[in-house]
């Protein structure tokens, strides 16, 4: 188990030159006998003193401006072309049959903008905002081992929380007034019809996400926040990370993955367990409609789980996130008051 302090501040960098950084806790702390180790954050954002929040803020902003821009530039042409080269007109297709003749482009579009629009920004900021040089993005974002007890417990936990989620998401749909197949048209993406299709939507649906929205969300994101607010970015991420989304039917159910996501990530002090997660969440949805296809039954317990379920899942889901609290004690809950000041 890592039984390293947690890095909520600066306090998990080496000593820092007193020019650069001033000690919120003690300033006396700053004059050191030793000649200072060479500085961890040495960005340009670090070097300016300037707030960690805003840097999640602005830095959330830009990378999700560049994310969605690259995914129109990426999208748009190659949709234009496919329905162009269909050889009837889509004029009088339903929402299903467009979705599934735009399928390959949108996959392949998805695909390339996380990795090229989101992880790899994400992973530039930190490098040029706030380690600069000489320190690391690996570290800064806590792209490191974890407790493996916690990793066995997180896919448990992670398929335990999919039924209660999956209820809460119906009674959100029927506070709305909205018909519970409304969304069904976009479960054509994510159905394979076999098995190296399933392979294949695995990697896309499941492990691209992953890494990709971990990296920024997580890593990026909420490491940041965290630096200014502590554990409460567990929550303001989490949230964030649902609307990030634009699915307002799915809203409480992402931010609550989000939140989930988030605790796990502070709890351990590393970003694997909530990419286990988030794979295991997503992959779960893949592979029960790939299921669905040959046993019409698993489709029907699987979009409506009876209370008896739900609640035992739930019960479930609290006692396995008890074992995760207690395996990680001493890990996410102490909180040091190192930080850097923003500049007057």
């Amino acid at each position: 188990m890592n039984t390293d302090p947690p890095d909520n501040q600066l306090a998990l960098f080496p000593a820092l030159p007193a020019a650069s950084v001033t000690l919120a806790a003690d300033p006396a702390v700053a004059t050191n006998e030793e000649p200072p180790s060479p500085p961890e954050l040495d960005g340009t954002w670090e070097r300016k003193q300037r707030s960690p929040i805003t840097a999640a803020v602005v830095g959330m902003l830009l990378v999700g401006l560049v994310y969605f821009t690259g995914q129109v530039v990426l999208l748009v042409p190659a949709i234009i072309a496919q329905v162009l080269s269909a050889p009837d007109s889509t004029a009088e297709l339903e929402t299903a049959e467009i979705l599934a003749l735009i399928r390959t482009p949108l996959l392949v579009a998805l695909t390339i903008s996380q990795y090229l629009f989101m992880a790899l920004p994400a992973w530039l900021l930190a490098r040029r905002w706030h380690v600069g040089k000489l320190g690391s993005v690996a570290r800064y974002v806590r792209l490191r081992a974890a407790d493996w007890r916690v990793m066995l417990l997180t896919p448990l936990l992670t398929i335990a929380f999919i039924p209660p989620a999956n209820y809460l998401s119906e009674l959100f749909m029927e506070w709305l007034g909205l018909r519970p197949d409304s969304a069904k048209e976009l479960e054509a993406l994510f159905t394979a019809h076999s098995f190296p299709e399933l392979v294949l939507l695995g990697f896309v649906i499941a492990i691209t996400p992953a890494i990709c929205e971990e990296l920024f969300f997580r890593g990026y994101v909420q490491r940041t926040f965290e630096r200014g607010i502590g554990s409460r970015s567990i929550w303001v991420t989490g949230v964030l990370f649902g609307l990030f989304h634009f699915q307002p039917v799915s809203l409480p159910t992402l931010a609550l993955m989000g939140i989930l996501l988030g605790y796990l990530y502070h709890r351990t002090q590393s970003l694997l367990p909530s990419m286990v997660a988030h794979f295991t969440n997503n992959f779960m949805v893949v592979l029960l409609l790939y299921l669905a296809q040959a046993n019409p039954a698993i489709a029907a317990e699987s979009e409506h789980f009876s209370i008896e379920v739900v609640l035992i899942s739930a019960a479930i889901c609290v006692l396995l996130l008890l074992a995760v609290h207690r395996l990680t004690r001493g890990n996410g809950e102490q909180d040091q008051s190192v930080s850097v000041l923003p500049s007057s």
